[in-house]
């Protein structure tokens, strides 16, 4: 099991909870990095290039979910791969709200 305070670390990012997110929505068990970026990119809310996308997941934020053990991150193949884990995707879906209010809150 992964111990409660890496999971936390990890999903710290809304990019990093993206791809977790992106990741187990697909349906296969294997993703190229390409896709998991333009997906990614599809669902920021800052308008960052998927290219930019690319480079941040390959250097930042894929190796620190492979570091804690959240899916796995082929570095020379550039693939993913996303090992279900029920409480890294609570802690995600329960995310969502609290960056909503954030946004309204700093909208204001």
């Amino acid at each position: 099991m992964i111990p409660a305070h890496d999971i936390l670390d990890a999903l710290a990012h809304g990019r990093r909870r993206n791809v977790c997110e992106v990741v187990a929505a697909a349906e296969r068990e294997f993703l190229p990095l390409e896709e998991v970026s333009e997906r990614v990119a599809s669902r920021d809310h800052d308008g960052a290039d998927p290219q930019t996308v690319r480079v941040e997941l390959h250097h930042v934020h894929l190796p620190k979910l492979d570091d804690a053990g959240l899916l796995e991150y082929d570095h020379e193949l550039n693939t993913v791969r996303y090992e279900s884990d029920p409480v890294v995707e609570s802690i995600a879906d329960g995310a969502e709200p609290l960056e909503a209010a954030r946004a309204l809150t700093d909208a204001e």
